[in-house]
C-alpha cells in the first residue's frame, strides 16, 4: 500500500504541474525567453504536487472513496490554504511563491499553510457550509475561524516579509508599499497568478482522485 500511494502522489504530481504549465503557457505566453524562471516555476509547483499530492492520497484512502467532488473540494481547499491564505498574511510576497530566499518568512509561510488548512478542515467539520451543523459543530467553526485569523494576527512587519524579494517573474504590485494584498489584483501578473494557481490545485484534486482510482483502489491481479 505505501508504495501504491506513492505511485499514484507522483502520478497525480506530474498531471497536475504538466496542466498548470499548459496552463499558464496558454493564459501568459512569454513574451521573451525567461528559461531561469519558467525552471522556478516549474520546479516549485513540482514540489508543492508532490508533497500535497501524499497528504490527498491519504486523505482518499482515510475517507474510503475517490470520487471527482471530493477532489475539487480538496483542491479549492488547498488553493485557500496554500495561495490565498499566505497572500493575505505576507501580502509583499508574490502570489503563490514559496519565499525560498527567507527561511524565516519560508517557516511562517508553512505555519500560515498548515494553520490555514486545519482551520479549513474545522469549519467542514462544523458543518459549514455544505451541510448541517453536526454535534459540537459550533466550537469547530469558532475554532476554524480563529485559526483562520491566527496568521494575521501574527503577521511579520514588512520588512521581514520578504520586501526586498527578488525572485522571478514578480508581480510589480507585490511591493505596493501600502501593504494591502487586494491592491495586487489590480495587477495583471498577480491576477494571472490567481488563475493559474487555482487551476492547478483544482488539477491537482482531479488528478489524485484519478491516480487513486488507478493504482490505490484498483484490485491487484
Amino acid at each position: 500500500m505505501p508504495f501504491r500511494l506513492g505511485a499514484a502522489a507522483m502520478m497525480a504530481a506530474i498531471l497536475s504541474t504538466l496542466a498548470v504549465m499548459i496552463a499558464r503557457a496558454v493564459i501568459d505566453p512569454p513574451i521573451t525567453p525567461d528559461i531561469p524562471g519558467r525552471e522556478a516555476f516549474l520546479f516549485q509547483h513540482l514540489i508543492l504536487a508532490a508533497m500535497a499530492a501524499v497528504i490527498l492520497q491519504i486523505l482518499l484512502l482515510w475517507q474510503g472513496r475517490a470520487d471527482y467532488r471530493t477532489g475539487l473540494v480538496w483542491g479549492a481547499g488547498g488553493f485557500a490554504a496554500a495561495v490565498v491564505a499566505p497572500w493575505l498574511a505576507l501580502p509583499h510576497l508574490p502570489v503563490g511563491e514559496l519565499p525560498m530566499h527567507d527561511p524565516a518568512a519560508l517557516l511562517f509561510w508553512l505555519l500560515t499553510v498548515v494553520v490555514s488548512a486545519i482551520g479549513l478542515w474545522l469549519l467542514l467539520r462544523g458543518g459549514f457550509p455544505l451541510r448541517p451543523a453536526a454535534p459540537g459543530g459550533l466550537q469547530a467553526r469558532l475554532g476554524g475561524v480563529v485559526l483562520l485569523l491566527l496568521p494575521l494576527l501574527l503577521v511579520p512587519v514588512p520588512d521581514w516579509a520578504g520586501a526586498d524579494w527578488a525572485g522571478p517573474e514578480m508581480p510589480p504590485a507585490a511591493h505596493d508599499a501600502s501593504g494591502d494584498p487586494l491592491n495586487g489584483l489590480e495587477d495583471d501578473g498577480a491576477a494571472v497568478m490567481l488563475v493559474v494557481n487555482l487551476l492547478f490545485w483544482l488539477a491537482l484534486g482531479l488528478a489524485s482522485v484519478l491516480a487513486a482510482r488507478q493504482i490505490v483502489h484498483r484490485p491487484a491481479s
